[in-house]
């Protein structure tokens, strides 16, 4: 009977890890974006980070998530998550303009 226990627990602990290195495989690194944005996009992707700043008044609603690399606005239709909030965001990419080197990028949250 405590056999059985152990096997179900460390099957369930497996299956939880695996899950979570599948979610941080799939994940996109934001200076990504900006190095290959020919490649980025109109495609969807996911990022993860913390939400930096925020802002939404009647319809314009955005927030900035920030990973290790770099960070990135992202739009929405949903509620506006709290400052210091980590999230992970999937959405389709925007390169809503390219000036020189200096490229401004978009995520539209799905």
């Amino acid at each position: 009977m405590f056999t059985k226990q152990v096997n179900l627990v460390v099957i369930i602990a497996y299956l939880g890890f695996t899950q979570i290195a599948c979610i941080n495989q799939h994940t996109t690194k934001i200076k990504d974006l900006y190095a290959r944005p020919e490649s980025y996009d109109g495609h969807k992707v996911q990022i993860s980070g913390e939400v930096k700043d925020s802002v939404n008044i009647f319809t314009l609603k955005y927030y900035v998530v920030k990973d290790e690399t770099g960070e990135i606005p992202v739009i929405t239709e949903k509620a506006v998550p709290p400052t210091g909030r980590k999230v992970q965001v999937t959405g389709k990419v925007n390169q809503t303009f390219a000036i020189g080197r200096q490229r401004y990028m978009v995520i539209f949250q799905e």
